[in-house]
């Protein structure tokens, strides 16, 4: 009998289910096919989960974004391929669009406004409901107004 993960944080659910978390990957690389972005950048615990998977599968490289003040051993807010000209925001779901926002303030002033957003995917809907999974390549997802993550 197969095991069934029993997880208690809603955030957590789809990421730490193994044959969830495949489905996903699986259906990503052909979503992200017409995609053109050298790096994934993400933020947080099931951003960590799942970013490097998806990077791994697509053969890109990582831009990991810390929260502000986050009480880690590292000292550097943002990390990862500095040589990116195009990333990819991978994130589980969209409430305020803060986070996603963050993450694109983040990078543009890490890098000097030279990376640009080649969009955001928002993985939690698609891997906890079956929802289609989709990539705002024009980023305005939900909440932003027109063009808010370009620079």
């Amino acid at each position: 009998m197969a095991h069934s993960p029993l997880i208690s944080s809603a955030y957590l659910r789809a990421p730490l289910n193994p044959r969830k978390l495949d489905k996903f990957l699986k259906a990503a690389k052909e979503v992200l096919k017409a995609c053109d972005f050298d790096a994934i950048a993400f933020r947080g615990m099931s951003g960590a989960l799942v970013a490097p998977l998806l990077a791994h599968k697509l053969h890109k490289t990582l831009i990991m974004v810390r929260k502000e003040n986050d009480s880690t051993h590292a000292m550097r807010l943002v990390e990862g391929d500095r040589a990116a000209e195009r990333y990819l925001i991978v994130d589980d779901f969209m409430s305020s669009g803060n986070t996603v926002r963050m993450i694109a303030q983040c990078i543009h002033s890490w890098m000097n406004g030279e990376a640009k957003c080649a969009g955001v995917m928002l993985y939690h809907s698609f891997i906890d409901s079956g929802e289609p999974l989709v990539v705002d390549t024009e980023c305005m997802t939900c909440t932003y107004p027109e063009g808010a993550l370009k620079f």
